[in-house]
């Protein structure tokens, strides 16, 4: 095995010295350009190509690298649109400032294998439903800075959108136009527990912020036109795909009284919903209303194209990287949303 090349080393064969050398890779407005580029070239030619990153962390107390920690698998936050535009918006602002980014798992692993504990990086974005706050102060502990996205810890600085007026305004949609029977498609309100059966109490235990503020904007426009919670027939799914809602919507569209429309916590549930009542031989919207969120590019060319809520994923992205690296102290920020009115909803029948 090839010996592995030392600054010494390098030093030795220049005729420097190690200090020389070090400024060469860390500090180069110490040296002249010559210089500095004489020993680089050099080095590189000897196949030295500069400190490790590690060693560069524990001398400067800096990584320059954006840790997130994720609620989802790595396959999940690499495949689902909106998770992916986050990520571009986070690496644009990497790009910009010649830093790296770090994708960490925020859930599946024990207490004391929680990757961030080991992570080398100078500041986290948290975008995890499930974290605890136990964690997020072990996190903390590190000395780096943390920003929320999608979710609410004391003492963080968030990005967040309107999830819960978002929500509410998608059901007076559905109420203004007439409809009385509803269903519900939900994100999984517990971490552990895989059924689809809604309950208050699981709702009252979740830590899931994107889901309980969207419940509670549905729930909250059914209140005000005085239709009660219970009538409103919710189910969950037990992951955010298309797979996992058609599943749960073939259940819920074979019900002898089944609901006229049905809100949905994200399009690729939505779509998923369509698909179920497509091979039921249910028209969406003629027989079924169907309202989404988030308006991923599918949400446009699915049909027919979905009524769903417009968030800004890589612009939400690019606000949690700036308040991440920001020397100033990071406020919150809710992003709007709005309600994008396509051809998935009309008035039901008479």
């Amino acid at each position: 095995m090839t010996k592995k090349l030392t600054l010494k080393d390098i030093a030795k064969s220049l005729g420097v010295s190690t200090t020389t050398v070090s400024n060469a890779f860390n500090r180069p407005d110490q040296l002249s350009a010559k210089l500095r580029d004489h020993i680089v070239s050099s080095a590189n030619e000897l196949g030295y190509y500069g400190p490790s990153a590690a060693g560069r962390v524990l001398r400067t107390g800096r990584s320059n690298t954006i840790g997130i920690i994720n609620h989802a698998e790595f396959s999940y936050a690499l495949k689902d649109p909106l998770a992916v535009s986050f990520l571009q918006g986070v690496a644009s602002v990497c790009d910009r400032e010649n830093m790296s980014m770090m994708l960490l798992p925020g859930i599946g692993r024990s207490d004391k294998e929680f990757p961030a504990f080991d992570a080398m990086v100078d500041t986290f974005i948290i975008q995890s439903c499930f974290i605890t706050d136990d964690l997020v102060k072990r996190v903390l502990a590190q000395g780096s800075r943390a920003i929320m996205v999608d979710g609410k810890i004391d003492g963080l600085a968030r990005v967040t959108i309107s999830d819960k007026a978002s929500a509410h305004n998608a059901a007076k949609h559905l109420l203004d136009q007439g409809h009385e029977q509803f269903a519900i498609l939900s994100f999984q309100l517990n971490a552990t527990e895989r059924d689809n059966l809604f309950s208050l109490e699981k709702l009252n235990q979740s830590r899931h912020y994107v889901a309980i503020q969207r419940l509670e904007g549905y729930l909250s426009a059914f209140k005000a036109a005085e239709i009660p919670q219970q009538q409103i027939l919710i189910k969950e799914c037990a992951e955010n795909t298309g797979d996992a809602a058609y599943q749960v919507s073939l259940e819920i569209l074979t019900k002898k009284k089944r609901p006229t429309a049905i809100l949905c916590m994200s399009d690729r549930l939505a779509i998923g919903l369509m698909k179920a009542a497509n091979k039921l031989g249910i028209q969406v919207p003629d027989d079924l209303s169907v309202i989404g969120f988030d308006d991923i590019e599918a949400a446009t060319t699915c049909t027919p194209p979905l009524t769903t809520i417009e968030q800004l994923g890589y612009e939400k992205g690019q606000l949690a990287a700036e308040l991440a690296i920001s020397d100033e102290q990071p406020e919150s920020i809710e992003l709007p949303a709005k309600l994008v009115i396509r051809q998935s909803t009309k008035p039901p029948k008479k």
